[in-house]
């Protein structure tokens, strides 16, 4: 769903977050068979107001209702079994912080959320069922920690640190039932936190995955490289990009440094570019039309390489942020799906 929220860099598009997207899916008749809303508050927002839809009745919502500050006040969550549970944020202080602490009780059984605040920035989030933890986080500084439960027992404890942007460096996680499953975690970026080299180790310290890659200035991945425990290469991709960050040659090799697929511009011009997707064996796989329209990519649309069908369809404004996304069916170009998105500033 928010697969439209920008890289982040300097792009006049990446002062913007989405703020509400809408997802509708349909039949091969046209009748709407699904719908769901979500909005959120911020750019990273964990707790989205969220509403689905089936054959125009409402199966599921939440609602979430905040102070001026932003923090939580009240969360109301309603099913199609007609079901209303309500959390009201009691606030009182804890450890210097800022706590909100809501409980439902319902058939019995008791749920409870506690958040903390500090400076307005959630630093402690815990849940618990009938009084017993299910999940836990917790901030201090750049250092989240994460614990998973099971019978109220930690079984899993993940600890990340954060760079000055918030975005991941390290991150370890280590399991209190079985060893084997620990791994670290860690991340090398540039100056707009694009990873520049992953690597992934197991409990033993050893190299389980791993690739490094390559940026132009827009944040385009121009090169990635995929190394197996070995170190030896097991996939690559090269790109290149132009204005609109439209990927006009590209392709993707394999172990044997045989090329899988590839990206070909086809037409260029002020108005219209036309890139083609093939596969390692020269098959015309897809087609995409991208217009421009007063210097500014406006749609993309994506066609079957054989049929000729359309496939997918892409508006954007003119921050170049995606505005609408639709899906197709394979047979008769009638539509699947669609999903919408609306901004705000950060």
């Amino acid at each position: 769903i928010i697969g439209a929220i920008a890289l982040f860099g300097g792009d006049p598009k990446d002062k913007y977050y989405v703020s509400k997207a809408v997802y509708v899916s349909y039949d091969a008749s046209g009748n709407v068979t699904n719908k769901e809303t979500y909005e959120y508050y911020n750019e990273d927002d964990e707790f989205p107001g969220r509403k689905e839809e089936s054959n125009g009745q409402v199966t599921g919502e939440r609602k979430v209702e905040r102070d001026k500050k932003g923090r939580i006040t009240k969360i109301t969550e309603k099913s199609s079994y007609g079901d209303k549970v309500v959390f009201r944020f009691d606030e009182y202080k804890e450890d210097g912080i800022y706590v909100s602490e809501a409980k439902n009780e319902q058939n019995g059984q008791t749920r409870k959320i506690k958040l903390g605040y500090k400076k307005d920035v959630i630093v402690l989030h815990k849940e618990f069922y009938n009084d017993q933890p299910i999940s836990s986080m917790e901030r201090d500084g750049k250092i989240v920690t994460e614990k998973e439960y099971s019978n109220g027992e930690v079984v899993g404890t993940q600890t990340t640190e954060l760079n000055k942007n918030d975005y991941p460096i390290r991150v370890e996680y280590k399991s209190d039932v079985d060893s084997i499953e620990d791994y670290v975690v860690t991340y090398e970026r540039d100056k707009k936190d694009n990873v520049l080299e992953y690597v992934r180790k197991d409990s033993a310290g050893e190299v389980v995955e791993k690739y490094v890659a390559e940026y132009d200035k827009n944040g385009n991945c121009t090169s990635r490289t995929e190394y197996d425990a070995e170190g030896e290469v097991t996939s690559k991709w090269t790109g290149e990009y132009n204005k609109y960050d439209i990927c006009i040659k590209g392709e993707s090799r394999d172990e044997n440094d045989e090329i899988t697929s590839y990206y070909k511009l086809k037409k260029e011009s002020k108005d219209k570019i036309v890139v083609e997707h093939y596969n390692g064996e020269d098959t015309l796989i897809s087609f995409t039309e991208y217009t421009i329209e007063k210097g500014k990519l406006t749609e993309a649309k994506s066609y079957d390489g054989v049929s000729e069908e359309l496939r997918s369809t892409t508006l954007y404004n003119k921050h170049g942020l995606v505005i609408e996304e639709r899906s197709y069916y394979n047979e008769g170009g009638k539509l699947s799906s669609k999903t919408t998105y609306e901004y705000a500033k950060k």
